[in-house]
């Protein structure tokens, strides 16, 4: 929002910038950042959306997000505890593909306040917390998405790490911070396999083989067409489910499916 710094844009706006940045294969923590602020906006008060967000905006500040515990990556599937401490809180759990994790000054992760109590969201500055604090780096098949394994336990935080907007729903709003990721990430694959289509083709334009351009030959172009047609297909889940985001408020379950869908074609395309 443009009262928390940014440029008061809509998803859909959004997903074009994924595009291009799919395109150019930025190696950068966008995506990180983005869904950690939205996380912040949707469930933070006033005052951790002022300490947080315009900095986040601004790229003074590197934000992640731990979306999946070991083997799911479903919303709910949480089972990092938040207990109540003389101090505050004290947090335990582990998350791997941490994006970013390693240069983030906040991570947003869900926890149970207590075992299968209720989900909150908490802001935890990893560089800045007290012992129980393990960050592992991992080795990804993509190099330019660097990600970590984070472990917490027993870290104290203080009261208003916990995101304690009035009247959020913390599951709600994180379902809504892993909708927007699927469609974000689907507009960065869709970006890039269009660069590697564009590539191709030009190539196949160029290349000359038995006298003609190897593009010429059926071996070759089909398969361009096929997958000039996934991208295409790809392209257009991609805007109906950031169009969704924006009018589909009421109905997130419509937005669900719409990020669903353009994530695996976007996925397959790219592939």
């Amino acid at each position: 929002a443009e009262a928390d710094g940014g440029a008061g844009l809509d998803h859909l706006s959004l997903a074009l910038v994924f595009e291009e940045a799919g395109r150019a294969l930025l190696p950068a923590p966008l995506a990180a950042t983005v869904l950690a602020a939205a996380a912040i906006g949707g469930a933070g008060s006033a005052e951790q959306r002022r300490r947080w967000l315009p900095d986040l905006a601004a790229g003074a500040r590197i934000g992640s997000v731990a979306l999946a515990e070991a083997g799911t990556w479903e919303p709910a599937a949480v089972s990092a505890t938040a207990r109540r401490d003389r101090d505050g809180w004290r947090l335990d759990g582990a998350w791997p593909h941490l994006s970013w994790g390693g240069q983030a000054d906040v991570v947003i992760a869900p926890f149970r306040i207590d075992p299968g109590g209720a989900l909150a969201l908490f802001a935890v500055a990893p560089a800045t917390a007290t012992a129980g604090v393990t960050i592992a780096p991992e080795v990804a098949i993509d190099p330019t998405r660097r990600a970590v394994r984070l472990r917490l336990d027993a870290v104290r935080v203080p009261d208003d790490a916990r995101l304690d907007a009035a009247g959020h729903d913390a599951l709600s709003v994180w379902r809504d911070v892993h909708r927007l990721g699927w469609v974000l990430l689907a507009a960065e694959a869709v970006g890039a396999a269009e660069a590697i289509l564009a590539r191709t083709r030009t190539y196949a334009s160029e290349r000359i083989q038995f006298g003609r351009p190897i593009g010429s030959f059926q071996a070759v172009k089909h398969p361009l067409v096929n997958v000039m047609l996934a991208v295409e297909q790809a392209r257009s889940l991609v805007l109906a489910a950031a169009a969704a985001l924006d009018a589909c408020a009421a109905q997130p379950a419509r937005a669900e499916v719409a990020a669903r869908m353009a994530k695996a074609a976007a996925g397959d395309a790219l592939r």
